[in-house]
């Protein structure tokens, strides 16, 4: 194994932690530490706070609504409401606000207010001038309801007296207020409230704009109407309904409330979501019945506890990393949408509201993430994207709840989805559903690459192009400078013929496991058709994309079909990407992409790798540090860098590049769309400079999940020099993938930690006795005893045991260690024997 850059791997896990130091304290957001305002406090994580975070909102079970903590208010409880809904109407619905109110109708005011943001939501403590205290929990209750579950404390020495209230308050200016919470902020148009007979107040808002995604031209214009009933513990003793222009506030009260010397009066109230005036009146009456007694905190405990229990250990004893860890499966979590409209399964997106669509590669990068605590979940976002596949096979770019596609029907993204369908498959216990699946997405999947091969190859010659910016998924990368100089962003359709590396990869990845899901399902005559396609794309990258003189793929631009082309010379991760897929076999070509592009650290291994253009490129954004496809971190390409190193035996620089990445991502209060590749901090997003990168975002969580559990391990190469190989391996093979070197079966998708060694000095291929040994240090598997096989020799092992296996008899025999003690007594005695016979010989 090439290890000459392992050297520095001191140096540089130094340079991490004093830079994660410095960007924690430079990044956005900057009021992590302490609220904007004087006398606010807040702190804790993911935080779910109103003009500090972009998107990512809290909205758990699956909602189509939430919300965030308003962090600049001395108000108890004050926040911000938000519709998620699959329209260009999402965004900012209205402010929320709890209040005592003295006995002229003046709010009592606060002293103070501090705010702790949890997985599940926050809790916050108020302070009052007149020495009272309130404290409040707010989190979802199940889809579409959210809860805040309360006390008022009186400290003082005489009976404390308050009218309390609940105000909702939106309009124009509300609606647009939050800036870096914002994307598709409606027009308030109308609003009004009502009282009901079980207790309760219902309240609309109508919103306004422009619908360019529906394909009916007669919806030009589209109004969504959002309904919130709030169903208060107390009695509504007055209500009022204010409306002007375009400025509303609802209110209802209760009659006056006493409280002791020393005593408190609990109260709590719940919001039903939707867009349905009935079913949001249902919901809202079965509350009413249990909103007195139902012991929300106790229920809301032990769902998170049985969440977070249900997850793999992390492969880190490190508290920030487990706290990142728990951070980003919540993400995935929150980012759920539950069924409705044509929906039959859950899907979900990548940050709400911020990008509220189920987008083609976004999703099942989720699904990757989401199976590691329910398959079936991550079953379902794939069933439902392909739900939306068109007759001749196309998966739109992004689709609404509806399952139609949104913005344009003309494009699609990079097709990632195979490495999601396989994974999902091998951690569905239920082998029945799991091969259903299978059959789906095979089917689909079949389709799928037939009309990239047919709508996506315009010169016939086999390699596949993207036809605008964002159907790359990159949206401004530079890669696509075809307009006069200027990036092609969004949907401009490209004016040249760019046959992309990434996308022939993915297509590469793609065909190898349709012959693997063939072999599954006993499609015995589908299999070497796909490895043929396999393997003649694999010819066509090779021949057509590499670049001998700067060691690396590039993407191949034509003017027209007749044209030679030439190489789009702009240094990117897709330069790597054949590596990355197992598209190339010439371990020249691996060694020299890994060696003069990936690992240097003037290109992409920098303190915060790996740019998503390297950044001594002429190309790269400088003045805006990357922005937006530019140079900033995107985990989905930076991933592919980790794995490309560990697979062709760079494993040091692997866990050294994973683990750069993850001290970027940590202590940042979330997970984020992408990272600025000098400084580490939170990026910007597609607003450009100014507009932070959207928070709690879907594939960053993923990816950050996969690397703490080393689950770009999973696939090795072994080299033809080496001697040893250590991880959390799967299988490994040799380059040319005709010998197998090691492959484990345990019965359920994770596997041990394993060290395999030459005992011979012979290269793994060609040794007959080989040191295997196991190790479970974070107790991730069921069970302790699998099937190993080491170069043809199979045998039954154990955790925590080493192993000698001789090759040409096919047996393994524990190697046997001395116990310390013994050890200890027979080095003793050894010593004793000696210097006794030294002393007779002297005599």
């Amino acid at each position: 194994m090439d290890t000459k850059h392992s050297k520095r791997n001191a140096l540089f896990v130094t340079i991490i932690l004093i830079g994660s130091a410095f960007a924690f304290l430079s990044s956005v957001p900057n009021a992590i530490a302490a609220g904007a305002v004087p006398n606010i406090q807040f702190d804790g994580f993911p935080l779910y706070a109103e003009g500090i975070t972009r998107g990512g909102v809290l909205s758990d079970y699956g909602s189509h609504y939430g919300i965030k903590a308003n962090v600049t208010e001395l108000a108890f409880c004050k926040s911000m409401m938000y519709s998620c809904l699959t329209s260009i109407t999402n965004g900012q619905l209205d402010r929320l606000h709890f209040s005592l109110k003295d006995s002229s109708g003046a709010d009592l005011a606060s002293s103070s207010r501090s705010i702790h943001f949890d997985f599940w939501g926050w809790s916050e403590d108020t302070v009052y001038e007149n020495g009272a205290s309130g404290s409040a929990e707010i989190f979802f209750t199940d889809t579409d309801v959210l809860t805040v579950k309360g006390k008022i404390t009186n400290s003082g020495s005489a009976e404390l007296a308050f009218l309390p209230s609940i105000v909702i308050s939106g309009g124009y200016d509300i609606s647009r207020s939050e800036g870096a919470s914002g994307g598709a902020a409606p027009q308030s148009m109308f609003s009004y409230a009502y009282t009901t007979e079980y207790g309760a107040m219902v309240a609309n808002v109508e919103q306004a704009s422009f619908n360019m995604g529906v394909p009916d031209a007669i919806n030009l214009f589209v109004n969504t109407t959002t309904y919130r009933a709030i169903v208060p513990s107390f009695a509504i003793s007055e209500a009022t309904n204010d409306f002007a222009g375009q400025s509303y506030s609802h209110s209802i009260k209760s009659d006056k409330v006493a409280v002791p010397a020393g005593g408190a009066w609990e109260f709590s109230y719940s919001i039903a979501f939707g867009d349905n005036l009935n079913s949001v009146e249902s919901k809202a009456s079965e509350i009413a019945k249990v909103e007195k007694s139902m012991d929300w905190s106790a229920e809301r405990n032990e769902n998170w506890e049985s969440f977070f229990e249900g997850l793999p250990n992390a492969h880190t004893n490190e508290e920030s990393r487990i706290d990142l860890f728990k951070t980003a499966a919540t993400a995935l979590r929150m980012n759920l949408y539950a069924p409705r409209n044509n929906m039959q399964y859950y899907c979900s997106v990548p940050s709400k509201p911020a990008f509220n669509f189920f987008w083609c590669w976004d999703t099942p990068f989720h699904a990757r993430g989401q199976c590691e605590w329910d398959p079936w979940l991550a079953e379902q976002n794939l069933l439902t994207q392909f739900s939306g596949q068109t007759a001749t096979g196309m998966v739109y770019i992004m689709l609404d709840d509806s399952l139609n596609p949104y913005l344009n029907v003309f494009y699609s993204q990079p097709p990632v989805h195979s490495e999601a369908i396989m994974k999902v498959y091998e951690m569905d216990n239920d082998k029945n559903r799991a091969k259903e699946f299978l059959q789906t997405m095979y089917d689909s999947s079949a389709s799928y690459l037939s009309w990239w091969e047919t709508e996506r190859d315009m010169d016939l010659d086999g390699l596949c192009e993207f036809r605008s910016g964002s159907e790359t998924g990159w949206d401004d990368t530079p890669r696509y400078d075809v307009w006069g100089g200027q990036v092609s962003w969004g949907d401009a359709p490209m004016p040249a013929i760019i046959e992309s590396v990434d996308l022939n990869s993915w297509l590469y990845i793609y065909y190898d496991s349709m012959a693997q899901m063939a072999n599954e399902l006993g499609h015995d005559g589908d299999v070497a058709n796909w490895i043929e396609k396999r393997d003649q794309i694999s010819s066509l990258i090779e021949s057509l994309l590499w670049s001998e003189k700067d060691g690396c793929w590039y993407d191949l631009k034509k003017s027209s079909p007749l044209d030679a082309g030439a190489h789009t010379e702009i240094a990117t991760p897709a330069i790597w990407m054949p590596a990355f897929a197992g598209a190339t076999k010439n371990e020249t070509r691996i060694k020299r992409v890994i060696e003069e592009h990936i690992l240097n650290p003037e290109e992409f291994f920098g303190s915060y790798p790996i740019p998503s253009v390297a950044y001594s490129s002429p190309y790269y954004d400088k003045e805006q540090q990357g922005c937006y496809w530019q140079g900033q971190v995107w985990l989905s390409l930076a991933y592919t860098a980790v794995e490309t190193l560990y697979k062709y035996g760079y494993e040091n620089e692997a866990g050294e590049c994973a683990e750069r990445l993850l001290a970027m991502m940590s202590n940042k209060g979330g997970v984020y769309e992408n990272y600025n590749a000098e400084t580490g901090a939170v990026g910007w997003g597609f607003g450009g400079p100014g507009t932070p990168s959207a928070f709690q975002f879907g594939w960053s969580s993923m990816f950050a999940m996969e690397m703490m559990l080393d689950r770009y391990e999973r696939n090795r190469i072994v080299m033809p020099e080496e001697t040893e190989i250590s991880g959390y391996v799967k299988n490994a093979e040799t380059l040319d993938g005709k010998e197998a070197i090691y492959t484990v079966e345990t019965g359920e998708y994770n596997v041990p930690h394993v060290a395999l060694k030459s005992l011979d000095g012979k290269p793994l291929a060609e040794s007959k006795r080989i040191q295997a040994s196991f190790a479970d240090d974070y107790n991730n598997l069921a069970k302790k005893t699998f099937s190993a096989t080491v170069n043809g020799a199979a045998f039954s092992a154990e955790i925590g045991k080493t192993y000698k296996v001789n090759v040409d008899s096919g047996a393994a025999s524990e190697k046997k260690f001395i116990p310390g003690f013994e050890t200890v007594f027979l080095c003793t005695a050894i010593v004793a024997s000696l210097l006794l016979f030294g002393r007779r010989k002297r005599n």
